[in-house]
């Protein structure tokens, strides 16, 4: 078979198959293409199409070959990372990134995380928020969540992006 070359304005978010998205790799997109930028995630796995307007623009893309219908297409053929786009990308089409000190948790989630570590209800915590790195040893993609109490360290864990249960570097609270 002869490579097609494929050039990446034909994509809305050319590599959001091959790393995590961030929130300003959404920030100037309007609803339109960000719903095109999340079905591009499963169009890559040749998911065919109902809406008219979904269908017609990945039709126009040279490198779009539906063969899947919608009702039998399985989201088990995305990798994990696809996985957690499509899930950011939806979150953030339906605006759930108010009012959030985080891209990649909720402040329920946040919440939640201060509970699992042992963190008192009534402590006023700030919370720091690392940057995404890759978990050789378990294959996965992690954040460090910190909580701080008048800068001074009281617990913190490394989650998995869009998750509330600890993974590794579990450090949890233990009083004064």
């Amino acid at each position: 078979a002869e490579e097609v070359a494929v050039s990446e304005e034909d994509y809305i978010i050319p590599d959001s198959d091959r790393r995590l998205l961030t929130e300003d790799d959404l920030a100037g997109l309007d609803e339109e293409r960000l719903m095109l930028a999340r079905n591009e995630i499963y169009a890559r796995h040749g998911r065919m199409f109902k809406d008219e307007t979904i269908k017609s623009w990945f039709d126009a893309r040279s490198w779009y070959k539906g063969t899947i219908p919608p009702e039998e297409f399985s989201e088990d053929t995305l990798s994990e990372i696809e996985q957690k786009n499509a899930e950011m990308i939806l979150a953030y089409e339906k605006g759930l990134k108010t009012d959030t000190i985080s891209e990649y948790f909720t402040n329920e989630q946040l919440e939640n995380m201060k509970r699992a570590l042992g963190i008192p209800e009534d402590l006023p915590v700030e919370v720091h928020v690392g940057n995404p790195y890759y978990w050789e040893g378990g294959g996965k993609d992690l954040v460090q969540v910190d909580f701080y109490t008048e800068r001074e360290y009281v617990a913190g864990a490394a989650f998995e992006p869009y998750k509330e249960d600890p993974v590794r570097n579990i450090y949890q609270y233990m009083g004064d």
